[in-house]
């Protein structure tokens, strides 16, 4: 799984910076779950499509769909005032990350 900065959602307070990690996060596991249903896709964040085939295979879609949703739903409530380390910690609550 990604990590969130060096894997403490704590570190991550201004709400710019949440949403940029969780834009790369969500475009990171989009990745994967294109290339789990269409190998040649084009892809928004890994360079090395070997890599990230390898990391594809770890996942099902659900689970990806699981992770896209959860980042989505932080971002969401990021944007509606939640406090920050509050957002990031239910996104991995919710993706059973913790």
């Amino acid at each position: 799984a990604l990590s969130l900065t060096a894997g403490d959602p704590g570190t991550v307070k201004d709400r710019e910076t949440a949403s940029a990690l969780l834009a790369m996060i969500r475009s990171a596991f989009r990745d994967l779950a294109v290339i789990k249903k269409s190998p040649s896709a084009g892809l928004l964040f890994y360079e090395d499509r070997d890599e990230a085939s390898k990391l594809a295979d770890r996942y099902s879609v659900g689970r990806l769909l699981e992770l896209i949703e959860a980042a989505d739903s932080a971002s969401d409530a990021i944007e509606r005032s939640m406090n920050v380390r509050l957002a990031l910690m239910k996104m991995l609550t919710d993706a059973r990350m913790i």
